[in-house]
């Protein structure tokens, strides 16, 4: 495997961005585009929307898939954090929600995601499903990963 190193600079620009609590988002340089006509109120960097748009085509994915959550400003965070903390407890929130600054999805580059079959209540958790699967196998040919495995919802 090859090592790349980033220096400070260059850990807060383009799309190998390193976004965490030790790494702060600095600066929100984005091109956002609507996820789909259906889905316009959901935003995504429009780099990532195309690519997202390219995988979901190549399993003719159509409306089976179904965003959930893109772009977030600071104060979305912010409050996604502090209602958690008070519906879930400081321990869950820690480990589920990031702080503000530290959300991948203030990047543009970030969505959360489910399937129509969640949706309608046919299968309990996204994890379940055939697109759940393909997501986690294909997903890093579109420049995405995973980022939770365990049958929530997000991709990055």
């Amino acid at each position: 495997m090859k090592k790349v190193k980033l220096n400070d600079e260059n850990i807060h620009k383009g799309y190998l961005i390193l976004i965490n609590p030790d790494n702060l988002l600095k600066t929100n340089e984005i091109k956002l585009i609507s996820y789909s006509e259906k889905y316009k109120n959901i935003e995504l960097d429009q780099v990532a929307n195309s690519q997202l748009q390219k995988a979901l085509k190549s399993i003719n994915a159509n409306d089976e898939i179904v965003p959930i959550s893109g772009v977030r400003t600071f104060e979305e965070q912010k409050r996604l954090y502090t209602d958690s903390i008070i519906e879930n407890g400081e321990e869950y929130t820690k480990k589920f929600v990031a702080l503000p600054n530290a959300s991948e999805h203030q990047t543009g580059l970030g969505i959360d995601m489910t399937s129509q079959s969640v949706v309608d209540k046919q299968r309990l958790v996204f994890g379940d499903t055939t697109e759940y699967k393909w997501v986690v196998e294909n997903c890093a040919k579109y420049g995405f990963i995973v980022r939770f495995t365990e049958g929530t919802d997000g991709i990055t």
